[in-house]
């Protein structure tokens, strides 16, 4: 049975990821999840984002599926940050997120990250 009363919103920064699940009726939050991850010195330095990290995060996204999974999410998004999205290997990323975990990342623009 599926939940069409929650949606679930992820966000990845340089800094780490956000889940946010939110009770549609009520735009209540019913959980909140960050995992922290530093990318980025990587950016800033203009170097690509080690693997090591890229495997980290993608592991810290298949928890969050499973989470959504137990909540019987059926819709939910996953976002990139403006910043992430210039990192020197950003579609190598975008590709890795999507071949280990099947979600699809888009980018966000400054101001909607705003």
């Amino acid at each position: 049975m599926s939940n069409n009363n929650y949606y679930g919103a992820i966000v990845v920064t340089v800094q780490g990821l956000d889940l946010l699940i939110v009770n549609l009726k009520t735009l209540k939050p019913i959980e909140r999840v960050h995992k922290e991850l530093l990318v980025g010195d990587s950016i800033y330095q203009h170097q690509p984002i080690d693997f090591e990290l890229v495997n980290q995060m993608t592991g810290a996204l298949r928890g969050f599926l499973q989470l959504m999974n137990d909540y019987e999410l059926e819709s939910y998004q996953l976002w990139g940050s403006e910043a992430l999205s210039h990192a020197i290997n950003a579609d190598f990323i975008r590709d890795q997120i999507f071949l280990r975990t099947g979600l699809h990342l888009s980018w966000l623009s400054i101001s909607e990250e705003n």
